[in-house]
């Protein structure tokens, strides 16, 4: 079994830095470890701060368990605060926050992310997304609490389905081109995609969406 705490302050500054990186790395089918055996906690009291650009991340794992309670902060381009794969389980807790920097197209930041479907991406606690960033960007995506703060030009939830269930919390959504939830294809394998929603959403007046849905069947 591998459990990484951090209760204090971690501050990486290169880019491509990784502040807690934890790799369940079993491979023999009668010693497998699933993902509640390797665990990653920033707690409440913890800070993550990536300060670095380029695929810098915060908190990632491989067939891991990650939870912020704490604060991760997202200065860079081209970076998260959570990633993870391998049917791995990224909770935001309902003490923590992700802070995504304002960036640009082609240069976006996430606040949790995933390329994997077998990975769920939860969040209960609170996304202050920046200009042109993502909030949560994965698949199997839940939210149950807490609120995520969209920018102009951001992105607060982006699936690829199979499944979103939005089953509390609130969504605030700035007034010039920000979206709340986009639902889009997998560009190589586009599945059927679920939305079950019951979040407050506040939507901007200007060229902005609560739900935006360009998938073929969803």
């Amino acid at each position: 079994k591998i459990e990484i705490t951090n209760n204090k302050i971690v501050t990486m500054n290169d880019d491509s830095a990784i502040g807690i990186y934890v790799l369940n790395n079993s491979s023999k089918a009668s010693t497998v470890r699933g993902n509640n055996e390797t665990w990653a906690t920033n707690t409440a009291t913890g800070t993550i701060t990536m300060n670095g650009s380029n695929n810098a991340i915060g908190m990632a794992g491989s067939k891991a368990t990650l939870t912020n309670a704490g604060v991760i902060n997202v200065n860079g381009t081209k970076s998260a605060g959570m990633y993870a794969n391998n049917s791995s389980v990224v909770t935001n807790a309902n003490t923590g926050t992700i802070n995504v920097v304002a960036t640009s197209s082609g240069n976006e930041s996430i606040g949790m992310f995933t390329d994997d479907v077998n990975t769920k991406l939860s969040t209960a606690g609170t996304i202050n997304v920046g200009q042109s960033s993502y909030g949560v960007y994965g698949k199997n995506i839940d939210m149950t609490g807490g609120k995520i703060d969209v920018s102009d030009d951001a992105i607060g939830i982006y699936s690829t389905g199979p499944t979103v269930n939005l089953t509390g919390g609130k969504i605030n959504i700035a007034n010039n081109n920000a979206v709340g939830v986009y639902i889009a294809d997998d560009n190589k394998a586009p599945v059927a995609t679920t939305v079950n929603s019951n979040v407050d959403m506040k939507v901007g007046d200007t060229d902005s969406f609560g739900y935006l849905i360009t998938a073929s069947n969803a």
